[in-house]
C-alpha cells in the first residue's frame, strides 16, 4: 500500500521559508549524498565476497592407470548464485574415456583434456562409487584474493581457454591448480616444500612409490621413462602429485598469512588393493632358467632355437616401441632412453638374417648390456633391475651361443 500525506502551511506558522540559495545548497548536498552512497554500494558489491567459499579437493588413488596418483579439484560455493550453480567443482583433466582414439592420443602425448565445471554433488558421487578418499582444504583468502582466484578460474573455463594437452608430469590436474595460484598471486605465494631438501627424490622415485604393487605397469613404465627421469626434481616440479600439493598447500604463505586450513576428511578410502605377485619377475626368471638349460644341454636344440628366437625378437619389439616413443611421442620424458642399448630394434630380424653370425654385432650387443648395467649403477638411467636382469641374462646367453657357433639352431656346438 502507498499512502500520500499532504501538508499545507498554516497562516499562523511563523517559520521562515528557505531562500532559493539555501534550497539550492540543500539540493546539491542531497545529490552528492546519493551519488556517494551509490558509489560506495558499487565498490562494496565488487569486493564483497562473503558469499564465496573456495576450497581445494584432494582425491585418493583408484584402480585405473590414470587414477594412480589421485586427483585435484577446486570447489567454489557461491551463495549468491542460483541453487544449480551454487556449489561447483572446477575440474581440470576431464576427457572422453570412450573416444576411439583415446589410447593412441594418450601414448602419443597428444591427448586434449579440458577444465570442466560440474556440480559438487555429482563430483562427490563419482568418488563414492569408486570408494576413493577425498580431503578438503578451505582457502583462508581475503575478499580481494578470492575474487581474483575465481576470476582466473572463470577465465580458464572459457571455451577458448579450457583445453590443454595432457602431460602426466607437467600439465595435469595438480600442476594446473598449482600454476593457477602462481599466475594469480605471482611471487607473493610461497608453497611449503612437501619433502625435506635432503630427501628430494627423482621423478622415477615418485612414480615407483605409486606403482609399488602394480608390477606390470611398474616395469613397462620404467622402461619407457628415459634418463631425464633420474635427475633430482626441483621444489616446484615435485608438486605434480595431488598428495604433495595438499602438503604444500597446508604450509603455503601468501603475504605473510596462511593460505589454507588443515585438511578435512570428506570420504574415506575403501579401495581394495591386492598385493598380488610379481608376475614380470616370475616370467623373466623362468625365461632365464629355460635359456640356461637350453644353452647347457645340447639335446635341447629345438628349445634353444625357440627360446633364442623369442628373446631376440622380444627385445627387438621392445626396442621399436622405445624408438617410437623417443621420436614420435610429444612426451619429453621418453626421449634419450638408454634402454635402447640392450633392446636393439634390429633384433627383430636377427634370428632370420645373416646378423646372427656376425661376431661384431654380437660383441656390440654384449657390450651394450654391460653399459646398461653400468648406467644403472651410476644412476644415469635406472632400470627395474629385479625384473629385467633375468631377461638380460637370457639375452646374453643367446649372444654368447651365437658368437661361439655362428647360429643357434644347430644340433651340436660344432
Amino acid at each position: 500500500m502507498i499512502t500520500s500525506i499532504r501538508m499545507g502551511r498554516n497562516s499562523n506558522d511563523n517559520r521562515r521559508s528557505p531562500t532559493c540559495k539555501e534550497a539550492g545548497q540543500m539540493t546539491t548536498r542531497l545529490f552528492l549524498l546519493i551519488v556517494g552512497m551509490l558509489l560506495f554500494h558499487d565498490a562494496q558489491a565488487q569486493t564483497d565476497t562473503s558469499h564465496l567459499r573456495i576450497s581445494m579437493l584432494t582425491c585418493g588413488i583408484g584402480n585405473e592407470t590414470f587414477e594412480t596418483f589421485g586427483h585435484t579439484g577446486i570447489r567454489v560455493i557461491d551463495s549468491a548464485q542460483p541453487i544449480v550453480r551454487r556449489d561447483l567443482v572446477y575440474n581440470y583433466g576431464t576427457f572422453d574415456y570412450f573416444d576411439g582414439s583415446f589410447a593412441y592420443k594418450f601414448l602419443s602425448g597428444d591427448l586434449e583434456v579440458y577444465l570442466d565445471t560440474i556440480n559438487y554433488s555429482f563430483f562427490e558421487q563419482m568418488f563414492v562409487e569408486e570408494q576413493r578418499s577425498m580431503m578438503e582444504q578451505v582457502l583462508l583468502l581475503n575478499g580481494e584474493q578470492k575474487a581474483r582466484l575465481l576470476s582466473a578460474l572463470k577465465k580458464n573455463a572459457l571455451p577458448e581457454n579450457r583445453y590443454y594437452t595432457y602431460d602426466p608430469l607437467s600439465n595435469n590436474c595438480t600442476t594446473k591448480t598449482r600454476d593457477l595460484f602462481y599466475e594469480t598471486f605471482g611471487s607473493s605465494i610461497v608453497f611449503k616444500d612437501p619433502l625435506p631438501e635432503n630427501k628430494r627424490p627423482t621423478l622415477r622415485n615418485c612414480y615407483n612409490s605409486y606403482y609399488r604393487n602394480r608390477y606390470w605397469e611398474h616395469v613397462s613404465i620404467n622402461l619407457l621413462l628415459a634418463s631425464d627421469m633420474d635427475t633430482v626434481i626441483s621444489r616446484r616440479d615435485i608438486i605434480f602429485i595431488p598428495k604433495l600439493l595438499s602438503i604444500a598447500m597446508a604450509g603455503a604463505i601468501l603475504n605473510g598469512k596462511k593460505v589454507a586450513a588443515a585438511p578435512l576428511s570428506i570420504l574415506e578410502d575403501h579401495v581394495t588393493r591386492n598385493k598380488g605377485v610379481n608376475e614380470p619377475f616370475i616370467f623373466t626368471s623362468l625365461l632365464a632358467l629355460l635359456t640356461v638349460v637350453a644353452t647347457v644341454y645340447k639335446s635341447f636344440y629345438k628349445l634353444r632355437r625357440f627360446i633364442y628366437t623369442f628373446v631376440l625378437v622380444f627385445s627387438g619389439i621392445l626396442g621399436c616401441t622405445l624408438l617410437y616413443f623417443w621420436f614420435c611421442s610429444d612426451f619429453d620424458f621418453t626421449k634419450n632412453n638408454f634402454n635402447l642399448l640392450w633392446a636393439f630394434p634390429l633384433n627383430v630380424v636377427v634370428p632370420f638374417s645373416k646378423f646372427k653370425g656376425s661376431k661384431i654385432y654380437i660383441l656390440v650387443g654384449i657390450a651394450c648390456i654391460t653399459a646398461t648395467i653400468l648406467l644403472h649403477l651410476l644412476r644415469v638411467q635406472v632400470i627395474p633391475l629385479l625384473e629385467v636382469a633375468p631377461f638380460l641374462l637370457a639375452l646374453s646367453c643367446a649372444y654368447g651361443y651365437m658368437y661361439r657357433t655362428g647360429n643357434f639352431s644347430c644340433k651340436s656346438d660344432n
